[in-house]
């Protein structure tokens, strides 16, 4: 959290992980989830252009990992308006040059699904 505070995302995120690998069974498994979702965006926010993209799907997979493995989660209506925010951003990035029409055409983002593995390990 100290990390996330101070702005340092990258660190906030390391933080987070090693969190959760060191300690399997927390109960604080869906507050940190919940933060993780928030800082990826964050991030993926102050980043240069060339990983903006990137960052803006790791919120998003952490997002639907948090919806699978806590689906009664108070968090989820929260993230609701920064999860349309990310798909909002992440439509810049995936457009295709149409030769006929002469413009960039948007490509249509599918749900991600999570990946489906022990929910401990996540």
């Amino acid at each position: 959290m100290l990390y996330y505070k101070m702005e340092e995302y990258q660190a906030a995120i390391t933080s987070f992980e090693s969190f959760l690998k060191e300690n399997p069974a927390t109960h604080h498994r869906e507050d940190i989830i919940n933060y993780m979702v928030l800082t990826y965006c964050k991030y993926a926010e102050k980043s240069v252009a060339e990983k903006q993209r990137e960052r803006y799907e790791l919120a998003l997979e952490k997002y639907n990992t948090l919806t699978y493995m806590y689906p009664e989660s108070k968090y989820i209506a929260e993230l609701e308006p920064l999860v349309e925010k990310i798909k909002n951003e992440l439509t810049n990035y995936n457009v295709v040059f149409d030769p006929e029409a002469g413009v960039n055409m948007p490509i249509v983002l599918k749900d991600m699904k999570p990946l489906l593995m022990d929910k401990t390990t996540l």
